[in-house]
């Protein structure tokens, strides 16, 4: 929840503040203990709430990361336009890893190849296997506490990612997957009683006192394990989309101005509150007139916005609109989202988790599984042995005030959240005959071992 004052020439932002870094709690289950990557800038309590990360404990994770990651073996450290990963051969490594090295899982499994988007799902009844094949790289640390591309800098598909989305599918289906920031019923409610005694008089102490009411803003996440990395990059996406918009952080794509800087000229705000959001973007999947090639197209994520009315007694009530300046925004959003993604890596993230969504509603929908015989209870079982990292989990967060220039009006602007809508996608593609050329390619790849175990299929050129 965002909340913004305009008063003549000057406007109040209520917002959560910080940039994010969730520290992990590693769980060593079955010997299984790898750790996820950094997301962003904030460290979460005990108690939940987000703050502002210590540089001291930002350093700690970084050098865990550069202490732990090693080079990506021989070819696979160099780009590649396709690289295939074998599901069956990804549980099976993760199996003899278990059983025979303490359960330390080599970084091309942690990182899935070096995979950096998902574009095809290829299904082979006479192998047992499903592959999953997209543009990889080798790895790196940027520095930052992020494993990145070597080459483009874009964050890796990750393997506790993985085992989110093919053990959450189901839940994926009836609840979807969301995630939001919210400010209180109370919360509101006290923010307009302050509101109407400071009238246009917004002094030091006035600007204190609205963000005093408004108080801290809920943390909900649905349809994934709130402790997951997953829902990390859910809650981290939200945040730093609302920070850009209401230029508490730089944007850092210049062709992305902040919302404020777009509404501050010549915009009258009213008490309807733009409330923007983050949701899957895929073109109709292509597939094969068997069915068993998919390609999976589209950027992957767009914003979408909706204005809502704020009502004193703090409830909220959806318009169903949207104001033309928060739609232009939204779109500038969605229209610079690639190159942002390269920017942030928090977006880059986002956009893998929403390709690993897709795939998972993909093979359950078309039941591809049992169309080929896999079976793969370390990757799909929720109840597996093996375990995902589990991290605080973040339940509130904070306002914080800034000024800025305005024309006279009031407006309150929500956070909106991220909604992934995997199986909508999954339900929607057209036969394409040429799109089974693919499988050739995947034939004549070389595979890449994992102590003998079959993990990767990989071109031999680029």
């Amino acid at each position: 929840m965002i909340i913004r004052v305009g008063f003549t020439r000057l406007a109040v932002v209520a917002l959560l503040t910080a940039t994010l870094l969730f520290q992990p709690v590693m769980l060593q289950a079955g010997h299984f203990g790898f750790r996820g990557g950094a997301v962003g800038g904030i460290s979460v309590n005990a108690e939940g709430v987000v703050r502002q990360a210590e540089v001291a404990a930002q350093n700690q994770l970084r050098d865990l990361i550069e202490k732990e990651l090693k080079k990506a073996p021989g070819d696979m450290n160099h780009p590649v336009q396709m690289r295939f990963i074998s599901l069956k051969g990804l549980n099976a490594a993760i199996a003899q890893a278990r059983a025979e090295n303490l359960g330390q899982i080599p970084d091309e499994i942690k990182y899935l190849g070096g995979l950096t988007r998902i574009q095809y799902v290829l299904a082979y009844p006479e192998q047992n296997d499903i592959v999953i094949g997209g543009p990889a790289e080798g790895w790196k640390h940027d520095g930052k506490a992020k494993v990145v591309g070597v080459t483009s800098g874009r964050p890796m598909i990750q393997l506790d990612d993985l085992l989110v989305a093919f053990r959450c599918v189901h839940r994926a289906r009836e609840e979807g997957i969301t995630c939001s920031i919210d400010p209180t019923q109370e919360g509101l409610q006290k923010y307009h009683k302050v509101q109407s005694a400071v009238g246009g008089q917004f002094s030091e102490q006035a600007v204190k006192s609205l963000q005093e009411a408004i108080g801290s803003f809920d943390i909900t996440v649905k349809g994934v394990p709130e402790n997951s990395h997953f829902a990390r990059v859910l809650v981290a996406a939200d945040y730093h989309m609302k920070r850009i918009a209401m230029k508490l952080d730089p944007s850092p794509v210049n062709k992305l101005p902040s919302y404020m800087d777009m509404i501050k000229n010549g915009t009258r705000v009213t008490n309807a509150m733009p409330r923007w959001w983050l949701a899957c973007n895929y073109d109709p999947l292509l597939k094969s007139e068997d069915g068993l090639t998919w390609e999976i197209r589209g950027q992957g994520v767009k914003c979408l916005t909706e204005d809502d009315i704020v009502n004193a007694d703090g409830t909220i009530k959806h318009s169903g609109k949207s104001s033309a300046m928060a739609q232009k925004w939204a779109d500038m959003m969605t229209t610079q989202y690639d190159a942002l993604s390269g920017k942030n890596l928090v977006f880059g993230e986002l956009r893998n988790i929403m390709d690993l969504c897709v795939v998972a509603a993909l093979i359950e929908k078309e039941g591809l599984s049992q169309k080929v015989g896999l079976s793969i209870p370390l990757l799909s079982d929720p109840a597996s042995e093996l375990t995902t990292l589990n991290w605080p989990v973040p339940r509130k967060v904070s306002a914080q005030v800034s000024l800025v220039k305005a024309s006279a009006g009031v407006l309150m602007t929500t956070s909106g959240g991220v909604q992934v809508d995997s199986w909508l996608v999954a339900s929607n593609a057209q036969v394409n005959a040429e799109v089974g050329s693919i499988r050739e390619k995947d034939r004549k790849s070389t595979r890449l071992n994992s102590s003998h175990i079959p993990l990767s299929r990989m071109p031999s050129s680029a």
